[in-house]
């Protein structure tokens, strides 16, 4: 078992990157490029819409740790209004927006672990996943004192992100 300060130091010299889990580090296999390009294309799509309402976004490097610090994630997107300190320049704990394209390797642990863990972040409004094969977004939106859950399967959908003044266009997010 490691603790939070021996994570980061190893993440610096790790060939591979790797998400914390109860203490034990487990790998995150390489992504393709369609997944990059998904990520990017979220990335490209909203910087402009959410810099301008305070946010950052950040893609794929920077981690995102649980309540309880127990788990700490890289999701594929994050988007926070969290002030930049020194204590949460590689982990944020305040995501708004949290986002994963799927890899037959993550497609479980995007869908079931990843989804039971982020949903209890409390400042966590949206938790997307998006499926790079076929044209699938699900969508958790916080709503109340539950989650509410939609899927977007048409390329003329469009995803209204109203705690973030944003919204997101299907053909956009999977362009290229």
């Amino acid at each position: 078992m490691i603790t939070i300060e021996e994570y980061i130091a190893s993440e610096w010299s790790a060939e591979n990157r790797h998400e914390l889990i109860d203490g034990e580090l487990i790998e995150i296999p390489q992504s393709d490029d369609t997944h990059n390009q998904i990520a990017g294309n979220f990335g490209i799509c909203n910087a402009k819409q959410i810099k301008n309402a305070g946010y950052q976004l950040y893609l794929i490097d920077i981690k995102v740790a649980t309540p309880d610090y127990l788990k700490i994630f890289y999701p594929d997107v994050m988007v926070t209004n969290e002030p930049r300190t020194q204590e949460n320049g590689y982990i944020k704990n305040a995501p708004v927006l949290l986002a994963e394209v799927v890899s037959p390797a993550s497609h479980n642990k995007d869908y079931i672990i990843k989804c039971i863990e982020y949903t209890k972040i409390p400042s966590l409004q949206y938790y997307l996943i998006v499926e790079p094969e076929t044209i699938l977004i699900t969508m958790y939106a916080r709503s109340g004192e539950g989650w509410e859950v939609q899927k977007f399967t048409r390329l003329i959908d469009e995803i209204s992100l109203p705690a973030l003044g944003a919204s997101l266009l299907l053909k956009d997010i999977y362009a290229g």
